[in-house]
């Protein structure tokens, strides 16, 4: 009961989201400039959900220490997701009381399309961005239709079927990566702002958080079974 509970919540979870944001474009569209503009509520909720998701996936690496497929799944998962946050935030280079963590040369800088001290608004890779987070969303939204065909094969090993579980959302999960098809609709033609886009990449923090956290849960209450079985 638990479970289909959380499988809910999980699942209304970006709708209201979406929805509270929409009718707050809609009716006090100031406020919502603000939210979504740079250094604000969304920019920071993004860096802090994948800040906690980094250290989630860092206790996991320790958890699975003993698999050394998933320990290094684990590692890799906690440096990308550590240098997404801070991409959020430009590195700090806004925060007065911080050193300037990364420091671009002068010629990245000049091709930085937003003149920040960042790597995905290098022009070459800001290009690209939008079809990144359009397979994302396709992965996000689909991939857990794979994963159960996967696992009801019988010529595939059974530990690479539960290695799926560890990187492959199930289907509640899927509102959180639909919003980035955005990237696939025209921001001229249907007069998207930069604030839209940034409520698309909140629910896909938002999710990527809540994944992580539930695989944490899912391992503690593993080891709580096997603790109350053996005593």
């Amino acid at each position: 009961m638990k479970k289909n509970i959380w499988k809910i919540i999980i699942l209304i979870l970006p709708l209201i989201l979406i929805i509270y944001l929409l009718l707050l474009r809609s009716f006090s569209f100031p406020v919502y400039q603000r939210v979504g503009a740079e250094d604000n509520l969304l920019e920071w909720g993004q860096f802090f959900l994948y800040l906690f998701s980094g250290i989630l996936t860092i206790l996991l690496a320790i958890k699975y220490k003993e698999n050394r497929f998933l320990l290094v799944i684990y590692i890799i998962l906690t440096l990308g997701l550590i240098f997404i946050a801070f991409e959020e935030i430009s590195w700090g280079e806004r925060i007065p009381f911080l050193p300037n963590i990364l420091s671009l040369p002068t010629e990245l800088m000049e091709r930085n399309v937003q003149g920040e001290q960042n790597i995905h608004n290098i022009d070459t890779i800001h290009s690209i961005i939008g079809y990144i987070y359009i397979v994302l969303g396709f992965i996000g939204c689909f991939a857990w239709i794979g994963k159960r065909l996967i696992k009801k094969s019988t010529n595939i090993r059974e530990a690479f079927k539960k290695t799926l579980n560890h990187i492959i959302p199930e289907w509640n999960y899927f509102f959180y990566f639909f919003p980035l098809f955005i990237n696939l609709l025209s921001r001229n033609k249907y007069g998207f702002m930069p604030q839209d886009y940034e409520v698309a990449e909140t629910c896909l923090a938002l999710g990527v958080f809540l994944f992580f956290l539930q695989s944490y849960i899912k391992k503690k209450k593993e080891k709580w079974m096997i603790l109350d079985s053996n005593q």
